[in-house]
């Protein structure tokens, strides 16, 4: 049996409660498949559209919970993308790092340094 939307609530608006559940779903970075994704972001961007049915029969709080949600995803978004440009960055540090000279220079260190210890427990 579905419910009947609450006064102030436009047809098929979401409870707050479920509001806060998407926003906990953003913010914890469930895994949401982007095709899900992409629904719940134009709904919650109807809400706040004052020219959109859900927008303009949706009280306040709603927009204002579903404002926050959007603001949510969209610094996740952003920091995200700041990360895999960092990785990117990182991946691409490695690629030029010579290795064929990296393991021999490392492996005459330590032998010198085993010398100096040996060196030193002689005294």
């Amino acid at each position: 049996m579905e419910q009947e939307p609450k006064k102030g609530q436009g047809e098929g608006a979401l409870p707050r409660a479920d509001l806060r559940m998407v926003s906990r779903a953003f913010r914890q970075d469930w895994p949401i498949p982007h095709d899900v994704q992409v629904k719940i972001l134009k709904r919650l961007v109807a809400m706040v559209d004052p020219e959109h049915e859900d927008g303009a029969s949706a009280p306040d709080r709603t927009v204002l919970g579903a404002s926050k949600v959007i603001a949510t995803f969209s610094g996740l978004s952003l920091q995200q993308q700041a990360l895999d440009l960092q990785r990117e960055k990182q991946d691409q540090d490695k690629a030029l790092i010579d290795w064929t000279e990296l393991v021999p220079a490392a492996k005459e260190r330590a032998l010198k340094r085993k010398a100096e210890r040996e060196k030193e427990g002689n005294k």
